[in-house]
């Protein structure tokens, strides 16, 4: 029910990645339906990888939920959720957001106290916005072969592919 006390239904536009999206889909739609959130695919159906990226970067308005996902790199920044980018495909963003995310990327934020305060204030928001609410979580490995040389995990290193050499002629 919204507001007014009126049943309404949320738009789920689903990207058809592989065989088993449509009945994660529906397992979804099912779930929402038993807390008594009525959600329909967008046009009744999944939506090929290609239009879902037009629909969700063109920002046109006729959907409400979708999924989406993103890595973490070695800066901590939160910038996808400032108005100026791309890749923030819910298209979510506030002045008091946009204030969060400028200071924590400001030069005050060379002081870990100020930095800190900001994220708290960051993760608070979102928090209570609710704008992105997480699924699932994963890990990206990367097996490096003994003879690859020049390989570095440091959350610093910026340049991990500029360095690398192999000391073999074939894998050990």
């Amino acid at each position: 029910m919204n507001t007014d006390g009126k049943p309404f239904q949320l738009t789920y536009l689903v990207a058809d990645k592989n065989a088993n999206t449509k009945v994660i889909a529906q397992n979804n739609i099912q779930q929402w339906k038993a807390i008594g959130i009525n959600v329909a695919l967008y046009k009744d159906r999944l939506t090929d990888f290609n239009t879902w990226a037009q629909i969700v970067l063109g920002n046109s308005g006729d959907w409400d939920i979708t999924e989406g996902g993103w890595s973490l790199n070695q800066d901590p920044s939160p910038k996808l959720f400032i108005p100026t980018t791309p890749y923030n495909l819910g298209h979510f963003t506030s002045p008091e957001l946009t204030k969060i995310i400028a200071n924590i990327d400001s030069e005050k934020s060379f002081d870990t106290n100020y930095r800190k305060t900001q994220f708290n204030a960051f993760q608070e928001y979102m928090q209570r916005e609710a704008a992105v609410i997480p699924l699932n979580f994963s890990i990206d490995w990367k097996p490096v072969n003994k003879r690859v040389i020049g390989w570095n995990n440091a959350a610093s290193a910026y340049n991990n592919y500029g360095n690398l050499a192999v000391s073999a002629t074939s894998p050990k």
